[in-house]
């Protein structure tokens, strides 16, 4: 018995463990977030509803059958549905059935334009759902980069208070030589507290970045996720990056949010094709199959002899049919059908206009990030330069000071610069990651 418990216990936290080991890398993330966030579900939902109106639209060009039963009472004074007289005294029962159907020849085509419209919007809908998509792997992208960023910053920070402690136990021993003032203790002491500091904020940072991340993923903010930290190796830039033109010629045929714009304007032009439809005479088909019964029904059978006529033989000797045709001409309706129109017609303007903005916007927006890109890139490295340089005074000094010509003080100046340096460096490299991962998405290039 007592094995079997192990077994349990060791299987349970073999699986505990296999969970806590999963690596969440750039791409779980985002897959993870388009499967589960709440406002793509919420996308998702407009376009299936709008392929419900679609095929609504289809349905509509068959005609339509419906049926009609009513049972009545009448007391007093009423008309005899047999006879067709008025009668008195007399309690009356009637029941009528009917069979109705018709069929629009002509409208004018705005049930065929009604089509096109809800085909239109069932797409432009599907490119709302790529939009939804791609803002919730933009801002998981730099969610992601924000966490690597972070856990660089935590490193190095815990890198410069190992080199200070390392510092403060050669100041002493200097100290003890009498190769240097007791007050460069103080000042290695000093040093220690700052790097202490700067580890708390660090990792304060960081937990920071991964509250933003789980809130993304909308996962409990409690749980622990492990990052992947070999994606930044991996990075390779681009020798001769794309130029503006050639990212605009790309993101026009690739961002959803333009081509959804798109489909719009030719909503707004099929809309203004069923406004001027309903200007036209309206040409239909129906017919009808009707017959009723009465509990007053009576027929002749021999003089002063009358028999109730039986519910079979009234159903069929009261069967009628109607056909016909209707045709509907507007003529005046409070100049509503003129009007609907011209409106229309204003909202046609209106969407070219939106289109010539989501355009000129995009226009700009990729500019901006050629800009960035290119800008970032120059940063980081620059950033890489002056760190090396940084990193070359910082050991020159570090000798210096082993060898008693300069004091702490300065070797601390000297190490700051370098800590900050690196901070820089690493800020740079990630801010560069980012800004082309942007080019990558406006590109239509996957973004892990």
């Amino acid at each position: 018995m007592k094995g079997i418990i192990s077994f349990f216990l060791f299987l349970l936290i073999s699986i505990s463990a296999s969970k806590s080991q999963i690596v969440w890398t750039l791409e779980r993330c985002i897959k993870y977030a388009l499967e589960n966030n709440i406002q793509i579900k919420q996308s998702d939902l407009q376009v299936q509803s709008a392929k419900l109106s679609l095929a609504e639209s289809k349905y509509a060009f068959l005609p339509n059958f419906n049926s009609d039963a009513s049972h009545s009472y009448n007391f007093g004074r009423s008309v005899d549905p047999f006879t067709n007289t008025y009668v008195t005294n007399k309690d009356i029962q009637s029941s009528t059935v009917s069979l109705n159907s018709s069929v629009t020849v002509f409208n004018g085509f705005q049930k065929k334009n009604q089509l096109l419209v809800n085909e239109l919007e069932w797409k432009a809908s599907l490119f709302d759902l790529e939009k939804a998509k791609n803002d919730i792997s933009i801002n998981i992208t730099s969610a992601y980069l924000n966490i690597m960023y972070t856990l660089e910053q935590v490193s190095n920070a815990k890198n410069q208070l190992t080199a200070s402690q390392l510092q403060y136990q050669q100041t002493q021993k200097l100290v003890q030589a009498g190769n240097l003032a007791e007050i460069s203790l103080k000042d290695a002491d000093a040093q220690i507290a700052n790097e202490e500091l700067n580890v708390v904020i660090a990792v304060n940072n960081r937990q920071l970045a991964l509250l933003k991340l789980l809130q993304l993923l909308q996962l409990p903010t409690n749980n622990e996720i492990q990052i992947d930290t070999t994606w930044a190796s991996s990075f390779k830039v681009e020798l001769y990056p794309p130029t503006t033109d050639m990212i605009y010629d790309a993101a026009r045929y690739n961002q959803p949010g333009l081509m959804a714009q798109q489909f719009r304007l030719s909503i707004a032009n099929k809309n203004l094709d069923i406004r001027r439809g309903a200007l036209l005479p309206t040409l239909s088909l129906f017919g009808s199959l009707r017959t009723n019964y009465s509990n007053v029904a009576y027929q002749y059978v021999a003089p002063q002899q009358f028999e109730r006529i039986s519910f079979n033989n009234q159903l069929s000797q009261n069967f009628g049919k109607a056909f016909g045709v209707s045709l509907n001409i507007p003529i005046f309706n409070g100049y509503q059908a003129s009007t609907a129109f011209k409106k229309s017609a204003l909202n046609v303007l209106n969407t070219k206009y939106t289109l010539d903005q989501v355009e000129n916007q995009l226009k700009q927006e990729v500019a901006q990030a050629a800009t960035n890109r290119n800008a970032a890139e120059a940063k980081y490295k620059a950033s890489q330069k002056y760190f090396e340089a940084n990193e070359q005074a910082y050991n020159a000094n570090s000798k210096k000071f082993n060898a008693g010509v300069i004091t702490a003080m300065e070797l601390n100046t000297a190490k700051n610069s370098l800590s900050k340096a690196q901070s820089d460096l690493i800020s740079a490299k990630y801010d560069f990651y980012f800004k082309s991962k942007i080019i990558d998405f406006y590109m239509g290039r996957p973004l892990y």
